[in-house]
This record gives C-alpha cells, sequence and structure tokens, in this order.
C-alpha cells in the first residue's frame, strides 16, 4: 500500500512540477524568439496545450522514482 501511496504522490508531483516546468520554458522561449503573441494566443497554448503534455510525460517518468525511494519511517 506503501508503495501504491508513494507511486500515487509522485506522479502527482511530477504532473506538477511538468506543466509549470513546460509551460515555463515554452513561453520564455517565444519571448526570447520573438514569437508573435497576439492576445496572449501563444501563451495559453503553451499554458494549456502543451504544458498538461509535459505534465503527463514527468508524471509518467516520475512514478518508477518514486516508489524506489527511500522511506523515512523505515
Amino acid at each position: 500500500m506503501r508503495s501504491v501511496l508513494l507511486g500515487a504522490g509522485g506522479a502527482f508531483a511530477g504532473f506538477v512540477a511538468g506543466w509549470v516546468g513546460t509551460a515555463a520554458v515554452l513561453i520564455a522561449l517565444g519571448g526570447i524568439l520573438g514569437v508573435s503573441n497576439r492576445e496572449g494566443a501563444y501563451d495559453m497554448g503553451a499554458a494549456f496545450v502543451f504544458g498538461p503534455l509535459g505534465g503527463i510525460a514527468r508524471a509518467v517518468l516520475s512514478i518508477p522514482g518514486a516508489r524506489r525511494a527511500p522511506s523515512a519511517g523505515r
């Protein structure tokens, strides 16, 4: 049960980190490259299209690492 909770917690933390990280990198990269951002369309796409995709990828990659982490109670 403990490994399931660690895996779920790791997946959630990975999802949030992946979403925020992907969106931040894409928004910064768009600003550096001078991408047209009329009415915030580029930023919205980065935050609400590519951000969740990065979050899902990061969550899937976080599960095995969280399950193998040494627990503090042992």
